[in-house]
């Protein structure tokens, strides 16, 4: 007897999976499923919904099978200049379904391929695989909205690639939710240039037309820092190798697409090892007092640390970098807007005196202990056209040693040298 009960399951199984087939396309009508999925887009975003096929499906789930398709009429403000995708499909909430009600309960997307621009930024995502769930969704409610207020909508996006400017990231996978006032990513991760990027972020999409407030969190390892710099700092970029590791958090708001500056604050820490900064377009100013040392407007480093600040505008310069040859520390800020105002030191390699011309034996006698010299500076000007400066002053008073003595040590220096000659 049992073993006839058990043949009679997957037997009941074929017929109801056959009933469903049959009833299907009666209470899912494709076509016009498509075209209430069109309208509810094109009602929510402005955007047409072009799908190249569609099919009803039964199994595993009650809903659509999508073709490929397109997205078109994409107004200049949407910031998508392009979007298709190769397939997907629909799934229905089955109970509504039996009241002869047609309400989506997820979505996918597959090969999803879409680019455009954001204000300044422009973004090419390619490959994506994009899930849908919760969405509660009422085609035939004319006024239903795809982000609803009543609960979130969770979503997860897979991606083989997205360019953000002049940032590749590859292997993208992120998720979170949506509603109808803010878009959420609470975990994301991807590769940059051989190292890994990850964070969360959310943005409010309430505040107003064009206004996007915006929270995040970012972790960063072993990335080359001509990647991570972008196009943030596209000159210093252009001359830095090694690789960064570091986390910042923060928030700022953007309007019509670009940050505004005064609204972003941010702090953090970022680290690197054994790296070279190829200053020697930067520190011609000085080349003249570096005599035979000319290698050390090639800045090496085995260790360097910067403390991220971000605050009114301006970003907090408090750098500290030991190498093989020169340890340096930098203080002051860089403004948004690209002015410099740091003050940097150099503490030279022990036994180099600077070419000072009449100061040389002066500043010859305030080396420190180990028989090195603090070099000082200043970087002013703009991150396009930087002017670095030497401090003389700053550089006599370094030491902290009396400069009345040093003075008179350095003349009787020069003094010993007269008596041998």
């Amino acid at each position: 007897m049992k073993k006839r009960l058990i043949w009679l399951v997957p037997v009941i199984l074929v017929l109801t999976i056959g009933l469903l087939a049959l009833v299907a396309p009666l209470v899912i009508p494709a076509d016009r499923t498509a075209a209430l999925l069109a309208d509810r887009v094109n009602a929510a975003t402005g955007w047409n919904l072009e799908l190249d096929s569609v099919k009803v499906r039964v199994w595993p789930h009650a809903g659509l099978k999508l073709g490929s398709g397109r997205m078109t009429g994409l107004p200049p403000d949407s910031g998508v200049e392009e979007a298709g995708w190769q397939g997907g499909a629909l799934r229905f909430s089955l109970l509504p379904l039996l009241r002869g009600r047609l309400e989506a309960a997820s979505a996918t997307l597959d090969g999803v391929d879409c680019r455009g621009r954001n204000g300044d930024h422009a973004y090419t995502l390619a490959g994506g695989d994009l899930r849908l769930k919760d969405l509660a969704l009422d085609l035939e409610n004319e006024t239903a909205a795809i982000l609803p207020a009543a609960g979130p909508v969770r979503w997860e996006l897979a991606a083989s690639r997205l360019q953000w400017d002049a940032y590749p990231l590859e292997n993208l996978d992120a998720e979170g939710w949506a509603d109808a006032d803010s878009l959420v990513a609470e975990t994301w991760g991807a590769k940059l240039s051989g190292g890994s990027v990850s964070g969360r972020a959310a943005v409010a999409l309430g505040a107003g037309a064009a206004i996007f407030p915006f929270r995040f969190a970012l972790t960063v390892q072993d990335v080359p820092a001509a990647a991570l710099l972008g196009d943030s700092a596209p000159d210093l970029a252009a001359h830095w190798e090694g690789n960064l590791a570091g986390s910042a958090a923060g928030w700022g708001t953007v309007r019509d697409g670009k940050l505004v500056p005064d609204s972003l604050e941010l702090e953090g820490i970022a680290v690197g090892e054994e790296g070279i900064v190829h200053a020697t377009d930067w520190l011609g100013d000085i080349a003249s007092y570096l005599g035979k040392r000319q290698d050390l407007m090639e800045v090496r480093y085995d260790h360097l640390e910067h403390p991220l600040l971000v605050r009114d505008g301006r970003f907090a310069v408090d750098l500290q970098a030991s190498g093989p040859d020169t340890d340096w520390r930098a203080s002051g800020s860089i403004g948004l807007a690209g002015d410099l105002a740091v003050d940097i030191q150099v503490k030279l390699p022990a036994g180099f005196t600077p070419d000072l011309g009449s100061l040389f034996l002066l500043a010859a006698s305030l080396r420190d202990k180990e028989g090195r010299l603090t070099l000082a500076a200043k970087l002013t000007g703009t991150t396009p056209q930087p002017r670095l400066v030497l401090d003389l002053d700053r550089t006599l008073q370094g030491t902290g040693a009396d400069p009345g003595k040093a003075l008179e040590k350095g003349l009787g220096g020069l003094l010993d040298k007269w008596k041998v000659r």
